[in-house]
């Protein structure tokens, strides 16, 4: 019984240094993600980023999120379902609620569950209060929901948009539009 108390401590201080080094700053990785998701790289395109950096980005940003909840036994674990490495200009193909771009960089558009809360403005997404009040008509697109859709910019990893249940819940075609 002595023996496991230790082993027990032990633990506990592991936790707790690891606590405080990521409070302190310091860049602790976060555990891969255990769900399984699809992958699709569009031809031709050679990402910098691996789909599994694309998960992290969004596991992190509604991982972040779930202290925000006005009631937390609404929260929903984030788990991505599919994923894709796509130019700019064919995002939108994925979700009709990602912006229409003229780009031929490569972006990572992730979809799945989650807490996706949109509570911060993107470059190609606004807060839901914000874009609710210029119009009405993007209510749709900005949640609050359980599912949603993120763009993430391959090259510097950076949430080009949040699209909290932007998209009917239905796994994407073959020819990449929403079936």
């Amino acid at each position: 019984m002595r023996g496991a108390m230790v082993v027990a401590g032990g633990v506990g201080l592991v936790v707790a240094m690891l606590v405080g080094v990521a409070a302190c700053g310091v860049f602790v990785p976060a555990p891969e993600p255990s769900s399984a998701y699809t992958v699709s790289v569009a031809p031709g395109l050679h990402p910098r980023m691996a789909a599994a950096d694309a998960v992290s980005v969004t596991h992190g940003y509604l991982d972040e999120q779930t202290p925000e909840l006005a009631v937390p036994d609404m929260h929903v674990p984030a788990n991505v379902t599919h994923v894709w490495a796509v130019t700019a200009t064919d995002a939108r193909t994925l979700d009709p609620c990602i912006p229409v771009e003229n780009s031929e960089a490569i972006v990572w558009v992730t979809m799945g569950a989650g807490d996706y809360l949109n509570l911060r403005s993107h470059s190609w997404s606004s807060n839901y209060s914000q874009a609710a009040a210029a119009d009405p008509a993007q209510r749709a697109c900005l949640g609050p929901s359980h599912e949603g859709t993120m763009v993430v910019d391959d090259a510097t990893g950076e949430i080009l948009g949040v699209f909290p249940g932007s998209h009917d819940g239905s796994a994407p075609t073959a020819t990449g539009g929403l079936g």
